[in-house]
């Protein structure tokens, strides 16, 4: 294979990625995922994403029919929640240097897919230790934290992967308050895997722990910045 059909093949394929990524993103925020809602989002032609959607079917990657939503199939999933963490993941850095959020997006686009397994797995553990995003069941009585987003895959881990326990679970935490840029302060943690109890919007709410596992935030305060 020459240079240039190497080039053709990286770029194809991450055209896929940009594809299944924005229709994970759809999923988990329970959008309406369509040709017209992907044609705005990726800012091509609806002609062109519906040539792409025919392919990912094909490829097994996606149920689609003209004219009716999008629906990632479990190797579609798989592969969107990759890039989408990684995207997530480059965000993260970019911004820890220093970056503007206008450049952010931008730039993690590019680096989401350069990524290794190896290199974004070591950044992630780099990031946690540093005081990124963690789940809300990682913060201790007292600490604070904003949500970032909702994990339902962790959520949903042992009660299938489908879309509707996504969906069911998405839709409890908003009908609770958990939505993204929401402030949580953690005020009790019940002893062996038990529920968890916070505080947010004014109102004390538990949820079990699979869901706090689900909930990621970014640490806003400490214990010791409470107490005091």
């Amino acid at each position: 294979m020459t240079d240039k059909e190497n080039a053709e093949e990286r770029k194809e394929s991450e055209r896929v990625e940009e594809y299944l990524e924005e229709i994970r993103r759809a999923e988990e925020n329970s959008e309406e995922c369509t040709t017209t809602t992907l044609a705005k989002k990726l800012k091509i032609t609806p002609a062109s994403v519906t040539e792409m959607l025919r392919k990912l079917r094909r490829d097994g990657y996606i149920e689609y029919e003209p004219y009716g939503d999008v629906h990632l199939t479990a190797r579609g999933r798989a592969v969107g929640k990759s890039v989408l963490d990684r995207h997530r993941v480059a965000e993260e850095f970019l911004r820890m240097l220093g970056l503007n959020e206008e450049e952010i997006h931008d730039e993690a686009c590019k680096l989401e897919h350069a990524l290794s397994d190896k290199v974004f797995l070591a950044l992630s553990e780099h990031l946690k230790e540093l005081g990124g995003v963690v789940p809300l069941s990682a913060l201790k009585e007292g600490e604070k934290g904003v949500i970032v987003r909702i994990d339902t895959d962790l959520i949903c881990m042992g009660r299938g992967h489908g879309y509707g326990c996504s969906e069911n679970a998405l839709k409890r935490l908003a009908d609770l308050g958990f939505t993204p840029k929401t402030e949580v302060e953690v005020k009790r943690i019940a002893p062996f895997g038990g529920p968890v109890e916070v505080t947010l919007r004014g109102t004390t709410v538990c949820i079990g722990r699979r869901f706090a596992e689900g909930i990621l935030v970014r640490k806003t305060g400490s214990a010791d910045n409470v107490s005091r």
